[in-house]
């Protein structure tokens, strides 16, 4: 409770010093307020909107600015009763102008005008504000207390004139009005002239800093006590912004984001009906299910190349260790590198194997050579396999670019938002704390965003499908895939790998390879023979492919001047 009296003490504080600072810079050198006319309309719901038209003489000597102090509360006795303010205009006759809100405990300071370029002459001021919970049903019954422009006008008024508009009939149904023009210190009474649906008020000839309170008892029944939920509607009325923009920018992020991604398994569905994606290597086809190129996805490429003839992996007994593994690779190329049915990621894949300048129709190089020449070619294999998905139609750019993008944008958010915080119109700063939250939601789901096409995210349906076929099927069902060829086996597997359901495609189609196939040939131990099974050679398949794929992840640049030396 004390901590509650002191901030209270000091907001009070705060206040008169303000509205001090706006008395001691008034425009005292203005000939007077003319005309101040106030139209107030109490609605059914609790909300008093007032819209003012003040005619103001500047002189040709001008000023640089004029302050309006909107009271926004006061003590009823037993508690004090707080109005919920709203500005929601303020413009002068030749335009908007700019002026600058601050919110206190007690009151609404409104500081008008350019302070860099002085108001002359006649002047036509408006200003519309609202009062949201305007009726104080604390002491029983509905009761307004409404001081109409405050204490602290800073110029003298020829002429006021106030109605009040109530949401009954004034003239014929029975109710108290009062109306008082505190004056020097003394409240001097003034008459309360029912109309129809009005309340007239009128005064003269006012001193700066005088004041006009209106006092009502309504009439039961006639404005509704607001609850709870007419408290959150008026707080949703003022900063939606605020809620609804960081909500549809997460349903557009979470849209985007996972729309194009939804895994779609199809058990049901039979081998015939299945297939990948045309003129995808499987390279592009990882990189297209995580929107990220890794060494698995070149692995794959390799035992691609293998399949296809390219070249042919054998795998050999090693005294040294190679990636955990007493067995090295001898990697032998079968055709050019230049041949131009294969894709730039598959040459670039090879030159890093083979070397830049191999003319011969055949070579042969170790796994154990590549490993420290690999880590170089990595990048641009990368490189080439995103812009190959681009050229095709099934990237938008690279990932990392479309990634910046969203950086960029929620950056830009994030300024927009502060920039309209700054400003004094409560909706323009509910919209900027909505920019502000929506920024903070962009940059989140930046890193994870995807930068699939239409095409793409089509292509990537696609091979969801294939994925969940392979993931649910039957020995039987998969065996379907190569229709009784085992050939095709070899065709199949890079893509199975980077899918993640090599082993189950293995499982399924080891008992159609009837004879080890030419383009990878496994160490046997023991003595001379044929030691070919289909299960050994899936087995060792799988243990050579991950030891190939560990040496390219843990690949180390080379040191040149270490060798030269």
């Amino acid at each position: 409770m004390l901590l509650k009296s002191v901030r209270a003490s000091m907001t009070s504080i705060w206040t008169l010093i303000l509205i001090a600072v706006a008395i001691s810079i008034a425009p005292c050198h203005a000939q007077s307020v003319q005309s101040y006319s106030i139209d107030a309309r109490l609605g059914a719901d609790d909300t008093l909107d007032v819209k003012e038209r003040i005619i103001v003489n500047f002189t040709e000597v001008g000023l640089p600015g004029l302050y309006r102090v909107i009271p926004t509360g006061y003590d009823n006795g037993k508690v004090r009763h707080k109005y919920r303010f709203k500005l929601e205009n303020l413009a002068f006759d030749q335009g908007p102008s700019a002026y600058k809100q601050t919110m206190t405990d007690g009151a609404a300071l409104i500081q008008i005008g350019d302070p860099n370029r002085k108001l002359l002459n006649m002047r036509i001021l408006t200003v519309h504000y609202l009062l949201r919970n305007a009726v104080d049903f604390s002491n029983g019954g509905a009761h307004v207390r409404w001081d109409a422009i405050g204490d602290n006008w800073p110029i003298p008024i020829d002429h006021l004139s106030i109605t009040f508009r109530t949401p009954f009939n004034a003239q014929n149904t029975p109710f108290n009005c009062s109306a008082t023009l505190g004056q020097n210190g003394v409240n001097k009474p003034l008459e309360c002239l029912k109309q129809s649906n009005d309340i007239a008020v009128s005064a003269a000839n006012l001193s700066a800093g005088d004041s006009l309170v209106l006092n009502i008892d309504l009439p039961p029944g006639i404005v509704e006590e607001p609850g709870f939920s007419r408290h959150i509607g008026w707080l949703l009325a003022d900063w939606w912004p605020a809620i609804v923009f960081p909500l549809l920018i997460f349903s557009a992020l979470t849209t985007v984001r996972w729309t194009c991604g939804r895994i779609q398994e199809a058990p049901h569905l039979i081998a015939d009906e299945l297939a990948l994606p045309e003129n995808l290597s499987p390279a592009e086809l990882g990189t297209l299910l995580d929107d990220h190129c890794d060494v698995l996805d070149i692995t794959a490429t390799l035992m691609d190349l293998a399949a296809r003839g390219y070249l042919k992996i054998e795998e050999v007994r090693s005294d040294n260790f190679v990636s955990f593994s007493n067995r090295d690779y001898i990697f032998t190329r079968l055709k050019p590198i230049d041949d131009p049915a294969l894709a730039e990621h598959e040459k670039i894949l090879l030159r890093s194997l083979f070397g830049e300048n191999s003319d011969l129709l055949t070579d042969t190089t170790r796994l154990s050579q590549v490993k420290g020449r690999f880590y170089g070619y990595v990048g641009q294999i990368e490189a080439a396999v995103y812009k190959g998905l681009v050229n095709k139609g099934q990237l938008l750019r690279t990932p990392a670019e479309v990634r910046n993008s969203y950086v960029a944008g929620g950056a830009g958010l994030l300024l927009a938002g502060l920039m309209l915080t700054l400003l004094t119109d409560t909706t323009l700063m509910a919209m900027g704390i909505g920019l502000i939250a929506g920024g903070m939601i962009t940059l989140l789901f930046a890193p994870t965003m995807p930068s699939r096409t239409i095409l793409g995210c089509k292509s990537l349906r696609q091979t969801k499908k294939f994925r969940g076929f392979l993931l649910t099927a039957n020995k039987d069902q998969i065996a379907t895939l190569t229709r009784q060829d085992g050939s095709k086996f070899g065709r199949y597997l890079p893509y199975a790998l980077v899918m993640g359901t090599a082993d189950r495609l293995a499982d399924g189609l080891k008992d159609l390879i009837q004879s080890e196939p030419i383009w990878y040939r496994p160490y046997y131990d023991g003595a001379d023979g044929n030691k070919f099974s289909p299960e050994g050679f899936v087995t060792n398949l799988g243990s050579g492919m991950r030891t190939i794929e560990r040496s390219f992840a843990f690949s180390t640049p080379v040191n040149t001047e270490k060798e030269e030396s």
